[in-house]
């Protein structure tokens, strides 16, 4: 006999094995005991934790339809349930363990890799609005800090807004931010329904209906999708009344910073 293959099981030994190979693929599988009875309990076999422990435990025969789905739930053949351990079985398991916890750590580095893109991000919004308010603090010149913060709103869009630490020492509050978000997304949207009414029968044919009833709707008060809002503050409408009114923002409270 091969000593790589699994030894022939001893049939009385079937429940111990099948309990000891369930248990190895549900932990394999990162799966809690309640979360295995949940997903058998979605495909019709009504099993709890307690099923679960008693079944590992070889406590309870297993029923053909209950192998079936638990074999389908874990990506395990039924065999695989019925055979006795070998080397090459022990090192299978070993493989999946260690690709399962890889997974789980590139999940969270990924996860980190974004809160860690988010604060460079929020670092950089600040440093350039830092870097332009000095200017206008040191010249007092409207001009280059429009322009600057112009650019700031161009190049970051809505993340403009978590330069936090420049908008504290100026006191301008988080309210402050959302009239001025407000303000803007009106001019903008206004800006569209005059496009819209601009537009020849046949040109209007041409825009989605959902588009036209968001204007329309914005206009006279009613609630609109975030996707729509979402995309005007992609537009350079409200890029460029944003940064106009963050200017007259800055402009008001820079001396906050001078006293």
């Amino acid at each position: 006999m091969d000593a790589l293959a699994p030894p022939e099981p001893d049939v009385r030994r079937v429940p111990d094995l099948f309990a000891a190979r369930l248990r190895a693929a549900r932990t394999s599988a990162g799966m809690s005991q309640e979360a295995l009875a949940k997903a058998m309990n979605e495909r019709g076999i009504n099993w709890r934790q307690t099923t679960v422990a008693k079944t590992e435990k070889a406590d309870r025969p297993v029923l053909f339809v209950e192998a079936v789905a638990l074999s389908r739930i874990l990506g395990r053949s039924i065999d695989e349930f019925l055979t006795e351990t070998g080397p090459l079985d022990e090192l299978v398991d070993q493989l999946r363990n260690e690709i399962a916890q890889l997974g789980h750590e590139l999940d969270a580095l990924r996860r980190r890799a974004l809160t860690f893109d988010e604060r460079l991000q929020a670092t950089r919004v600040n440093h350039q609005m830092a870097l332009t308010v000095v200017q206008y603090a040191n010249d007092a010149d409207s001009g280059p800090l429009l322009e600057g913060i112009q650019q700031i709103v161009k190049a970051y869009r809505h993340h403009v807004f978590h330069a936090e630490r420049v908008y504290e020492l100026l006191q301008i509050s988080v309210d402050d931010l959302r009239e001025v978000d407000g303000r803007a997304l009106q001019e903008a949207i206004l800006c569209e329904d005059r496009y819209i009414r601009s537009l020849t029968e046949q040109e209007l044919m041409d825009q989605t209906g959902a588009y036209l009833n968001a204007v329309t709707g914005y206009l006279s008060g009613k609630e609109v999708s975030e996707e729509f809002l979402a995309f005007m503050r992609g537009s350079d409408a409200w890029a460029s009344y944003l940064a106009l009114y963050l200017t007259d923002l800055v402009i008001d409270n820079i001396g906050n910073v001078r006293n």
